[in-house]
């Protein structure tokens, strides 16, 4: 069987500055480029204002939530399918 694996690097990631959003700047061209039909389907955001101060605060809760019961984390799965 033949591998149909893709090697990805840096390059292909779509990346938009969190300010050109804010200035209402078009990314049509970046979307598509992103989720195309040759994207990768990742679009990341830099110079989010207060990210790593977010992050940090958060990332120790998720081994928390990883803990709970499972019957609590049914809580909070949204179905979408």
């Amino acid at each position: 069987m033949a591998s149909t694996a893709v090697n990805v690097t840096i390059g292909d990631v779509v990346e938009l500055d969190h300010r050109d959003l804010i200035d209402g700047k078009d990314f049509s061209q970046e979307i598509a480029e992103a989720y195309g039909f040759d994207g990768i389907g990742v679009l990341t955001v830099k110079n989010v204002p207060g990210f790593r101060e977010a992050r940090d605060a958060l990332l120790p809760l998720s081994r928390e939530l990883a803990l709970l019961p499972d019957v609590t984390k049914e809580k909070y799965v949204h179905g979408y399918y």
